[in-house]
């Protein structure tokens, strides 16, 4: 049965949470960290009394010994940043992704450096959101007061930090499901994370009896196929960021948090398709996924075929 409360910081101490593959990486900059340390740093400052400063919802699955992150991993990976930073605990929660697993290393050691790391996108958003948070608290004049806005901060995380706790009990197809529905009218989230959480559906990797007659794979192999659908994803936005590559592909200089995004919108106007709404493209593509998950009969999983 799904669950709702509300907690602080010290419950999610010693957790351990996990990013699946259908997410995007870690995508807050400067202005939105440095945005909550004011809200923090203001609403400490104004407390009278036992009140709360809650946070969006975190959605979360209990699955072997840790929570899969559904909504929320870009709060919860900002919090972690600042407790970082500002050394709240001894027992910090700690973060793991399904396909970038370099990335949770790489935030378990983060130290401020004069620029942010381009090793890949998601070092890059990590680094630039941790120097965010030095530059916010050296910007003060005096020592005394940089003192007293970290003293806040600290006390707001610690005490005053609410999360909306959401545990589902969903399958993986429902929980990517949910995914899609609490961020499809998020502005930051664009066409090619919502067609990627689309394409890993578990659905079209199927295993059970009936599915395995009709597509004669294995639980191995769909399991393998799905996750090199989501390597090779990352591995493809990663090459993007080359320069000389994006700007041969990019004349008009638009960057895009996820540059796959411009290839995607490539493919629907070879297909003869228009970009005349802000989902045009995951809504020109989602109908494929489906069609050719229902009419297709191989020894591939059907999302495969239109992948490749």
């Amino acid at each position: 049965m799904n669950s709702l409360d509300v907690v602080g910081f010290e419950f999610l101490e010693d957790k351990t949470f996990f990013i699946p593959d259908y997410q995007r990486g870690y995508r807050w900059d400067e202005y939105q960290v440095t945005k909550l340390l004011d809200d923090l740093y203001q609403f400490e400052q104004n407390r009278t009394g036992e009140e709360s400063y809650s946070l969006q919802p975190l959605v979360v699955y209990w699955d072997n010994g840790q929570y899969e992150v559904i909504d929320g991993q870009q709060r919860l990976t900002t919090i972690f940043l600042l407790a970082k930073f500002f050394g709240i605990s001894d027992n910090l929660f700690t973060i793991s992704y399904q396909t970038r697993t370099g990335s949770a290393d790489y935030i378990k050691k983060i130290t401020v450096t004069d620029t942010a790391d381009r090793t890949n996108i998601d070092y890059w958003y990590m680094s630039n959101a941790y120097n965010a948070i030095s530059g916010w608290i050296n910007k003060s004049a005096s020592k005394t007061e940089r003192s007293d806005r970290e003293d806040d901060v600290k006390r707001c995380l610690k005490k005053s930090v609410k999360f909306i706790w959401y545990e589902v009990t969903e399958t993986t197809s429902k929980r990517i499901e949910i995914f899609n529905r609490l961020n499809i009218g998020k502005i930051k989230l664009t066409n090619a994370e919502l067609i990627k959480a689309l394409m890993l559906n578990e659905s079209n990797f199927p295993k059970n009896q009936t599915d395995a007659d009709k597509y004669p794979l294995q639980k191995k192999q769909m399991e393998h196929d799905r996750n090199q659908l989501a390597v090779e994803w990352d591995e493809i936005e990663k090459k993007l960021h080359d320069p000389e590559l994006w700007g041969f592909l990019n004349s008009c200089e638009n960057d895009t948090s996820n540059r796959i995004d411009t290839l995607f919108q490539f493919y629907v106007l070879s297909k003869g398709g228009e970009l005349k709404q802000e989902f045009s493209v995951f809504e020109y593509i989602e109908p494929s996924v489906k069609l050719i998950k229902g009419s297709q009969e191989t020894d591939k999983a059907p999302v495969l075929i239109l992948w490749n």
